[in-house]
Parts: structure tokens; sequence; C-alpha cells
């Protein structure tokens, strides 16, 4: 199982830069979801292609971001989310799993879909860590990392940081680019897709239910 690994592509980070700056100018920073995680207003995201739980409007600031779009139409697979993710200088990300939001899909190479974090605008005072080991993200790589796994990031920089990060299905074309997988491998993949997103979703229904009698009683 991988937990993090550099894929064979890069981009000039550049003329990205030069269009962050453009869709700021009409685009408002949207404080990221992070119960607790973060100091609330130091973590944004500016959505391009909308996920769930994205506001609308993604399709529209893309279309002013023709280089951009051109790094997204790189991954010739299905991406299902893309964002601009800023991590504001002096701002910290505690450690954290990333656990299903949506549908009881987690995100890593075994479970057929994955996170890359492809690194605008950073430099070596920001520190991302998985499972306690930096991983040296420098601008324009892009990188699969599995936020199964406990992460955190901290900006010890005085610019802020900015990731695109998209969320992709795992295909042929994408499999094409890690080590191949052993057989042991390909089996675990198979349990977690087929039996943890049904176990998640129960979990989390048992789990409002008894939010919803909790409630009551009060």
């Amino acid at each position: 199982m991988q937990s993090a690994y550099k894929l064979p592509l890069s981009f000039d980070p550049m003329p990205i830069t030069q269009e962050i700056r453009v869709a700021e100018s009409s685009s408002v920073w949207q404080d990221h979801w992070a119960d607790g995680l973060a100091v609330r207003g130091t973590w944004g995201s500016i959505p391009l292609v909308a996920g769930p739980g994205d506001p609308s409007g993604a399709d529209a600031i893309l279309a002013e971001m023709p280089h951009t779009r051109s790094v997204i139409d790189a991954f010739h697979t299905k991406v299902l989310r893309a964002r601009l993710m800023k991590l504001k200088a002096g701002a910290v990300i505690k450690e954290h799993r990333d656990y299903a939001y949506f549908g009881g899909q987690r995100w890593s190479f075994e479970r057929g879909r994955i996170r890359i974090h492809i690194p605008i605008i950073t430099g070596a005072n920001v520190l991302w860590m998985l499972s306690r080991k930096r991983i040296d993200m420098k601008a324009g790589e892009a990188w699969y990392v599995n936020v199964c796994m406990p992460h955190s990031v901290e900006n010890r920089g005085d610019t802020d940081r900015i990731h695109l990060v998209l969320e992709v299905e795992v295909n042929q074309w994408v499999r094409s680019m890690f080590p191949p997988e052993t057989l042991s491998d390909r089996l675990w993949g198979a349990v977690l897709r087929n039996l943890e997103p049904p176990l998640w979703n129960l979990y989390r229904s048992i789990r409002a239910k008894t939010n919803d009698g909790a409630d009551s009683r009060a």
C-alpha cells in the first residue's frame, strides 16, 4: 500500500499562479470545513470542478483559467473534484485522517479513488506531514497522498501556500504511473471498495439515530 508517491508528471506553476490572482479578484476563498483542525479563516478553497457539497459556479471560474484547465485535462481519467486550497502564512492544520463524507467513499489508491496535490505556491517552510514523516512537495510536482493515514500541514513561511488538489478515479492510465500491485494488494482493494462504503453508511445511520434519540431526551 502506497502512503505517498510522486507521480511522473510536472507542471509550470507560474501561469497558474497568475490565473489564481485573477480568480481571486472575482471569487471568494470559502472557509474550508475544519471541525477544529484549523483556525477559522486560515484554510480556504475555491472549487474548480465541483464535488458534493461544493458551491455552484466552479465551471465559470475554471473557464477563465486555461492553464489550470490544461493541468486538470492532463489527467486521463474522471476528475471527480478539483479545488484550489490555501493555507495562510503561519497557519496549521492539525493531524487528522480523512473519513468518508459522501457515499461512504474514502480516498486511497487501493480504494479506487485518489487525491493528488500539485503545489502552486509553496516553500521550504511548508511542512506537509504524513504519519509524522515529511512529504517534500515542490512547486509544479504532482503527489498522491493517502489521506486515510494521519496527516497534518504547517505553514511556517510568510507567504500563503496554495495547492491545486484533484480527486480522480483510478483507471488503467492512473495505474500505469504507479508501481505494479501485488495480488494481495488487489484483493485488499476489492474488499475495501465493496465492503467499506456500506459499512460506513450503516455506521453513520446508527450514529444519526443515536444522536436523534439523545436530542429528543434533552
